[in-house]
């Protein structure tokens, strides 16, 4: 007979109170049962990564107050990592000279297509592009062939960006 797993908000109260955790965790007590609730439902990707670490801990043994108390003493003396900004997917379409830059998952009403070059050792924005209205690209056909460039697909209103990918022109 298998065991049934015990649900995740269990585990936290039997360990310490919910509003030192959510105190800790830095979210309001109702967010924090959200998290939790996504967490026992398995869908731990829409849970912040600190509050989906801590989870996962709690959930690893059984715990006792002083376990959570020396994890978020040991969490709050490690320097916060960054949380990578989310990407948006990119293709490069390129014929000789001219290519075309896809983003089919971002609003292509919040897109920026910047264009940008190596001179004199440092990388510098030459073109911007808009896309049309309604459409999910851009072609871009006066730059010379045979030189790198690089791109980067931006969408300010949502801080996604695709970084800067390399790229050049057919001959």
């Amino acid at each position: 007979m298998e065991s049934e797993r015990i649900p995740v908000q269990e585990m936290v109260k039997n360990a310490c109170s919910i509003s030192y955790v959510s105190e800790k965790l830095g979210v309001s007590r109702p967010t924090l049962y959200k998290y939790m609730e996504l967490y026992d439902a398995g869908e731990t990707s829409k849970i912040p990564p600190k509050a989906r670490s801590f989870l996962s801990y709690v959930t690893e043994a059984r715990r006792s107050e002083e376990d959570v108390i020396l994890y978020f003493i040991k969490k709050d003396s490690e320097p916060e990592e960054p949380e990578p900004s989310p990407t948006i997917e990119t293709r490069l379409l390129s014929e000789p000279g001219r290519v075309m830059i896809m983003f089919p998952g971002a609003n292509p009403e919040d897109v920026v297509v910047r264009i940008l070059v190596d001179f004199g050792g440092e990388r510098r924005q030459i073109a911007e592009y808009r896309p049309d209205p309604g459409t999910m690209f851009v072609t871009i056909d006066r730059l010379v062939s045979g030189q790198k460039f690089y791109y980067e697909v931006a969408s300010p209103g949502s801080g996604r960006s695709s970084g800067i990918i390399p790229f050049e022109i057919q001959k």
